[in-house]
């Protein structure tokens, strides 16, 4: 098949759904035309698709080498770099398009969504994983408040590993509240304190520290093997999650785990009781900054609301992502 024709036919296979076949098509046609920016960016925007972000910025800088005034290939690389969270990068496409005169309204807008605003007050959702971090979320939204970008979030687990919080103090501008990595992580609320003076902070938490347990890791069996059993450390260190290993990392970096003690349930639990009661004792003569929230309860909704100062018209908390 020629050039034309493969990338035709991997489009096809890509609308249908049909992915590693339309990669197949895609990176044959490499093969006929090395460095062809049209076969980059298809395999970059299946990589996006799949969420293999590293991947696609490779692919769409491939592609930006062998054509550089590419529009769409340029979005397609900024919309990679907000994802991960490379702001130098992303400020540096966005300082070349105001220099070369182009009006690129999707790079506008990530850019406004990077480097936007600085309102001072926010809010922080400070409890772990599967606490109803997502139901608050979905509340937090339904009361009119913007939502941080999570996924932008996740990509600067390495900033939080080496405690250098000067990125994330940048996508906490970008928005009016925060939940999930790396905000649910150590110390990440005392730096957020401090950066950000009058804030509110809410600790999310389960009926008991075994019900949270039972619950994250009934997740990640579901989303990693379709439920068959608790995830090993290959499978998580292979799961395409934001890039091909950031579960194990994420494991290793919060609970400290090998791959031997991998969910072993001590370590866990100590690990939830530890984080809530540093929370519990950094916040213990601040009463009016820090809500202990469990979702669950019939009130949760209400108590969210007297404590962001939000007028409660009787709605209840919604229940997304249950475990």
């Amino acid at each position: 098949m020629s050039f034309d024709s493969l990338i035709q036919k991997g489009s096809e296979f890509q609308q249908e759904g049909r992915w590693i076949e339309a990669e197949a098509c895609y990176r044959k046609a490499l093969t006929l035309s090395p460095g062809h920016p049209t076969a980059h960016n298809f395999i970059g925007v299946l990589a996006f698709t799949q969420e293999d972000f590293i991947a696609a910025r490779l692919h769409f800088e491939a592609g930006l080498r062998a054509a550089s005034s590419s529009e769409l290939i340029f979005t397609n690389l900024a919309r990679v770099l907000y994802v991960m969270g490379d702001w130098e990068s992303l400020q540096h496409m966005v300082d070349h398009v105001a220099r070369s005169g182009l009006k690129n309204e999707v790079l506008i807008a990530l850019s406004d969504l990077a480097f936007g605003k600085k309102d001072g007050r926010k809010i922080f959702c400070i409890g772990r994983h599967k606490t109803g971090t997502t139901s608050l979320e979905k509340a937090l939204a339904d009361l009119g408040f913007s939502m941080g970008h999570q996924p932008r979030g996740e990509m600067l687990l390495k900033d939080w590993q080496e405690r250098r919080f000067d990125r994330i103090a940048q996508l906490t501008e970008t928005a009016d509240a925060f939940q999930d990595t790396p905000f649910a992580l150590p110390e990440t609320y005392a730096a957020m304190d401090a950066l950000f003076p009058n804030s509110k902070f809410i600790l999310t938490i389960r009926d008991t520290a075994d019900q949270w347990y039972q619950s994250l890791t009934r997740f990640h069996a579901k989303i990693v093997n379709q439920g068959k059993h608790i995830p090993t450390a290959a499978e998580l260190k292979e799961f395409p999650y934001r890039y091909p290993g950031h579960l194990w990392d994420l494991a290793q970096a919060n609970y400290g785990v090998t791959e031997e003690s991998l969910y072993d349930r001590s370590i866990y639990i100590d690990n939830y009781l530890n984080h809530n009661a540093s929370v519990l004792k950094y916040f213990s003569d601040r009463p009016k900054d820090l809500l202990v929230l469990n979702v669950s309860e019939s009130d949760s909704m209400q108590r969210l609301c007297d404590f962001l100062g939000v007028e409660w018209t009787g709605q209840t908390m919604p229940h997304s992502n249950k475990t």
